[in-house]
C-alpha cells in the first residue's frame, strides 16, 4: 500500500471527524431533528443527517485518490464513488424533505443497474446478471437503512466493511479495492465521535444510504474481478440476515413490513436493558468473526464448504443473542465484592520442620504432583479425598460459607486429618471458562472453610489453600492484597473461598493459615497445557505489541516448590502468598510451545477486539472467562516479587522444559 493511498485516507478522515463543526449549526437551522416515538431506540430529538461528514471525507478522499494516486482511477474505483455520493444524495433529500418510497426504490434500482452494468461489462457475464445485482443492491442499501437504528452500529460497521476490502486489496494487490476500503472504513470510524458523545447526532438516511451504497458497489465490483463471494459478503451477512429474518416474521404475522417497530434482532438485544454501545458491540463482533470467514476462504486456510459452514453458524449465533442474552439477564449475579481489610500476619515459629503432611484433592492434577514432590524429598505424606458439598446461589457470602462450615459433619475429615502438620487443600473444581453451579461453588468457596475448621479441631499447625490468581482478575500487577476483581464464575467461587476463610480466622484465631495464589500452571500432558500448545502451533498465535509482558504461565514443579516452602516456613508470613514469576514473556511461552514465533499485533487491535469480548461477558459469563484467558496471552499480567520459591532462573528451565517438551498421544 502505497504511502500516497494512506496519506489521502487521513485526509478523509480529518475531512469526516473536523466537517460537523461547520455542519452541526446549519442542520439546526434547518430542524433536522428525529423525533422519537415508542419504537425508536432513543429517548430525545437528536439531530440527523450527520452523514453529510463522511460523504465529505469520502468525495475529498475519493476524488483526490481517483485523480492524483496512479491505479486507483478507473471504472470499479469511479463507479464505486459516483454511486455512492448519488445514494447519499437521494437520502439528504429524504432527510430534508422526505421522498416517496416509489422514488427511492426506483432510484436504488436505477444505480444498482447501473453497478450491475459496469460489473457485466468487467467480466463479461451474461447483461441478465444486471437485474439480479440491481435488485440486490437495492436489499443491500435498506437493510443497512434498517440496522441504522442505535448509537455506533453504522460507524462500526462501515469500518469493519472497509477493512474487509483494505485486506482483499492487499491480498490481491489492487490498488483501487485497497483505496476504497480506507475511505469507507476511515471516513464512518471518524465520525463515531459526534454520534456517541452528547449532545450526539444521527448519521440520517444521508449517513446509511451512503454506507449501504457504498459498501455494495464495493461489493459489486469485488465479485466482478474475481474475489470469492464468501470474502466478499462476510461483513455483510450479519445485517442481511437481521433484516431477512424480521420481514420474514414481520410477514408471517400480518405485520406492515415497512412501518417503524423494534422486533430486529439488534433492538431485541437494546430491549434487555443493553447500552447502546453494548449492543453495537456485538453485532460488530459477529461482522468481525463473518468477515474472518470469508477472508480465511480467500486466504486458502479453510475450503468454500468449510466456509460456508461457519458463516452460517455465526449468523445463527447472531440470531440467538437475545435468548442468550436474556437468560443470562435472569441469572446473572454480581461478582463485585467488599473491600477487605488486611489480616495480620502468621506468627513466627522457631525451629519449625514439619515432615508430616496431608493432601486433600491428591489424586488430581496439581495434588498427585505435589503429592510425588514431597515424597521425593522424604516427606510423610497421606492422601485424603475431599468431601462432595454444594453451595446455592443464595448461601454465596462468606458469612454464610462460615455458618455452614459449623453446620457440616467433620467428624471424619478431622479423624483423617489428625497427626499431621501440614494440611494442604489441592481439591477444587478448576473451570476457568465454565458456567456457575452448585458443585464448584461447593468445592471451591465452601470446603476451604470446612477443611480449616478440621485442620484446627484435628490439632494441625498450618493449613495451606490452593486459591488462584485468578481472583485479582485483570489488575495490572498481581499481589498479596486482600483486594479481589472477580470477573466470572469460576474466579467469585475462588474469591468467596478466600474471603470465607479469613472470615473464620477472623473469629476463630485458627491455626496458621496460608492463601497459595497459584498461576497458569502448567504439565506435561495437562490438558490446559495441550490446548495451550494447540494454540501456538496454529495460525491464532499472537501476542500484543511489543510481546515482551511477563506471563503468568507458570510449571507444576513451580508451584509445588512454592507449597513446600510455605509449609516449611519458620519466619512471620503473610497469609496470602503469591507463586512466584518464573522468568517467561508472552513471546517466550507461545515460541516454546509452538515451535515457532507467534505473530505481533498491534496493541490498540487487541484492546478494541478484548473491549467487544469483555461487553459480551457481562452478559454471557462462559465469554468473560475466554476473553480474559486470551487477554493473558495477549498481554500478560505483572506480579510483586514473591516471598517465597526459588529463583526465576531456576524456575524458568522447568516451564521451558514443559512448554517444548512433545505431548504423548494416548
Amino acid at each position: 500500500m502505497s504511502t500516497g493511498i494512506f496519506v489521502t485516507a487521513i485526509i478523509a478522515a480529518v475531512v469526516s471527524l473536523f466537517s460537523p463543526l461547520v455542519l452541526r449549526p446549519l442542520l439546526l437551522r434547518l430542524g433536522t431533528f428525529d423525533v422519537p416515538n415508542h419504537r425508536s431506540s432513543h429517548t430525545k430529538p437528536t439531530l440527523r443527517g450527520g452523514g453529510i461528514s463522511p460523504l465529505a471525507g469520502i468525495i475529498v478522499g475519493g476524488t483526490c485518490l481517483s485523480l492524483l494516486i496512479p491505479g486507483v482511477g478507473g471504472w470499479p474505483f469511479n463507479t464505486i464513488l459516483f454511486i455512492s455520493i448519488l445514494m447519499a444524495i437521494v437520502g439528504l433529500i429524504e432527510d430534508i424533505k422526505g421522498m416517496p418510497i416509489v422514488y427511492r426504490a426506483g432510484l436504488q434500482l436505477g444505480l444498482g443497474g447501473i453497478a450491475g452494468a459496469v460489473a457485466v461489462a468487467i467480466s463479461g457475464e451474461l447483461w441478465a446478471w444486471a437485474l439480479f445485482v440491481a435488485l440486490a443492491f437495492a436489499y443491500h442499501v435498506n437493510a443497512t437503512n434498517f440496522m441504522d437504528g442505535i448509537n455506533g452500529i453504522s460507524a462500526l460497521h462501515g469500518g469493519v466493511v472497509g477493512a474487509n476490502f483494505i485486506v482483499l486489496g492487499l491480498l490481491h494487490s489492487m490498488t483501487w479495492m485497497t483505496g476504497a476500503g480506507l475511505l469507507l472504513s476511515l471516513s464512518f470510524l471518524a465520525f463515531l465521535p459526534w454520534n456517541l458523545l452528547p449532545p450526539g447526532m444521527f448519521l440520517g438516511d444521508v449517513g446509511s444510504y451512503l454506507l449501504g451504497g457504498c459498501s455494495a458497489a464495493m461489493m459489486i465490483m469485488a465479485l466482478a474481478v474475481g474475489i470469492h463471494p464468501l470474502a466478499v459478503i462476510g461483513p455483510v451477512c450479519i445485517y442481511w440476515i437481521d433484516t431477512f429474518t424480521t420481514l420474514v416474521r414481520r410477514l408471517l404475522n400480518h405485520e406492515p413490513v415497512f412501518q417503524a417497530h423494534r422486533t430486529h434482532i439488534y433492538q431485541r438485544l437494546t430491549n434487555l436493558d443493553l447500552t447502546h454501545m453494548q449492543v453495537s458491540s456485538v453485532v460488530t463482533a459477529f461482522s468481525i468473526m463473518a468477515a474472518l470467514a470469508g477472508l480465511a476462504i480467500e486466504l486458502d486456510w479453510i475450503n468454500s464448504v468449510s466456509g460456508l459452514i461457519a458463516l452460517l453458524l455465526i449468523m445463527v449465533g447472531y440470531m440467538i443473542t437475545p435468548r442468550f442474552f436474556k437468560a443470562s439477564a435472569n441469572s446473572a449475579q454480581g461478582y463485585a465484592m467488599p473491600t477487605q481489610d488486611s489480616p495480620t500476619q502468621n506468627e513466627a515459629i522457631p525451629d519449625w520442620n514439619p515432615t508430616s503432611w496431608v493432601v486433600i484433592g491428591g489424586s488430581g492434577f496439581i495434588g498427585s504432583a505435589l503429592v510425588d514432590h514431597l515424597q521425593k524429598l522424604g516427606q510423610e505424606v497421606r492422601v485424603v479425598t475431599a468431601p462432595r458439598l454444594g453451595l446455592s446461589a443464595v448461601e454465596r457470602t462468606p458469612d454464610a460459607i462460615v455458618k455452614l462450615s459449623f453446620s457440616t459433619d467433620i467428624d471424619r475429615l478431622v479423624g483423617q486429618l489428625q497427626g499431621a502438620e501440614v494440611v494442604v487443600n489441592a481439591a477444587g473444581v478448576a473451570a476457568p471458562v465454565g458456567g456457575a453451579d452448585d458443585s464448584m461453588y461447593g468445592a471451591n468457596s465452601l470446603l476451604p472453610s470446612v477443611i480449616s475448621l478440621a485442620a484446627e479441631r484435628a490439632g494441625v499447625s498450618r493449613f495451606i489453600h490452593l486459591s488462584s490468581a485468578a481472583v485479582q482478575g485483570a489488575r495490572d500487577v498481581l499481589d498479596t492484597s486482600t483486594d479481589v476483581s472477580p470477573f466470572s464464575p469460576y474466579s467469585h467461587s475462588k474469591a468467596l473461598g478466600e474471603r470465607a476463610l479469613l472470615k473464620l480466622r477472623e473469629s476463630l484465631h485458627v491455626n496458621d493459615l496460608i492463601i497459595a495464589r497459584a498461576t497458569s500452571v502448567q504439565g506435561t500432558n495437562r490438558q490446559t497445557t495441550i490446548m495451550l500448545k494447540r494454540i501456538a502451533r496454529s495460525k491464532l498465535s499472537s501476542v500484543a505489541s511489543p510481546g515482551t509482558q511477563p506471563t503468568v504461565v507458570s510449571s507444576v514443579y513451580g508451584l509445588c516448590e512454592f507449597i513446600f516452602g510455605a509449609g516449611r516456613y519458620t519466619e512471620p508470613l503473610n497469609v496470602i502468598q503469591i507463586q512466584p514469576w518464573e522468568g517467561l514473556s508472552v513471546y517466550d511461552v507461545l515460541e516454546l510451545a509452538g515451535h515457532k514465533p507467534p505473530m505481533v499485533l498491534p496493541k490498540s487491535l487487541c484492546r478494541a477486539l478484548l473491549g467487544v469480548g469483555k461487553i459480551l461477558g457481562s452478559a454471557v459469563p462462559r465469554v468473560a472467562g475466554v476473553t480474559r484467558r486470551v487477554e493473558l496471552m495477549w498481554f500478560g499480567q505483572e506480579q510483586e516479587t514473591a516471598a517465597l520459591g526459588n529463583s526465576n532462573q531456576y524456575l524458568s528451565a522447568q516451564i521451558e522444559a514443559i512448554l517444548s517438551k512433545e505431548t504423548k498421544k494416548k
